[in-house]
């Protein structure tokens, strides 16, 4: 049991490479998603071939390689699946839950706020089923709260209806949507990171209102 729970964490990891490479790159060869993440050749092959089975990539195009053979080149399949982004919200009265839909390769589909007297795992679960009437294709929910996470669980938090809740595991067991949820500050520099891959020894900070 645990050789094949090894593997398959192994398979895991060697396909999000794939796909990270491949979002990074926008369109790649088997050789050249090779050599962005260190696997071989037949290991991106097969992922690719899965991946490509699933409709989540497309095959792009032929390339002419080195050796004067065509390679074809893939690429992600904008319309596979979209991505719901919630930011939950509170600064005295006001509470909110911004969100926003994107598809695959980060175009905006829908953005809205929904304004709430408090914020709950259960006042998230139902805004969040709204937004799913209209956006059936949801493959991953990403959830900014303010407050530290921990293993899953929110241990602090200015919304104190979220405080010592797995809020994560609470919305994939209601809708069945793989579910992430951190700490606002982290989601912010990850996303300046990802916009601003020149800069170096970037810090962010902080003010929070008193």
């Amino acid at each position: 049991m645990k050789q094949t729970n090894t593997t398959a964490e192994l398979k895991k990891h060697n396909t999000r490479a794939v796909k990270t490479a491949l979002l990074s790159l926008g369109a790649a060869t088997k050789a050249e998603l090779s050599q962005a993440t260190g696997l071989s050749v037949v290991t991106c092959g097969t992922i690719l071939n899965e991946l490509t089975a699933a409709g989540e990539i497309t095959e792009e195009s032929q390339r002419i390689s080195s050796g004067g053979r065509p390679a074809i080149a893939y690429q992600y399949n904008h319309e596979w699946g979209k991505s719901l982004c919630i930011y939950a919200y509170s600064d005295n009265e006001e509470k909110l839950l911004h969100f926003r839909v994107q598809d695959i390769c980060g175009n905006i589909k829908q953005n809205g706020t929904f304004r709430e007297r408090l914020i709950s795992p259960e006042v998230i679960i139902s805004n969040t089923r709204k937004i799913l009437k209209k956006e059936t294709d949801i493959k991953i929910i990403v959830i900014g709260v303010q407050g530290c996470v921990n293993n899953g669980i929110i241990e602090f938090s200015d919304i104190e209806e979220l405080r010592g809740t797995n809020l994560a595991e609470r919305i994939e067991h209601a809708l069945k949507i793989p579910t992430v949820v951190e700490n606002d500050m982290n989601t912010i520099a990850l996303g300046y990171s990802k916009s601003n891959s020149n800069e170096k020894n970037v810090a962010l900070l902080f003010f929070p209102k008193r």
